[in-house]
């Protein structure tokens, strides 16, 4: 499976005065942590339904 995203992070009002750039590359860093985790996640899952096993993580839900 492949899955590609775009994230685009817009602000205004006060949040702006605190520079865009700064938000900007925030929300770049942000979306990268949370799609490297899915990403491990996911690979995860994988892993442990091939050898036939529950994930550990599904048993805690």
């Amino acid at each position: 499976t492949l899955l590609s995203y775009t994230a685009k992070a817009e602000i205004g009002g006060k949040l702006a005065q605190l520079g865009s750039r700064l938000v900007t590359g925030t929300a770049r860093k942000l979306a990268a942590q949370f799609f490297a985790t899915f990403s491990n996640e996911v690979a995860e899952r994988q892993s442990v339904q091939t050898l036939g096993q529950a994930p550990e993580s599904a048993e805690r839900q």
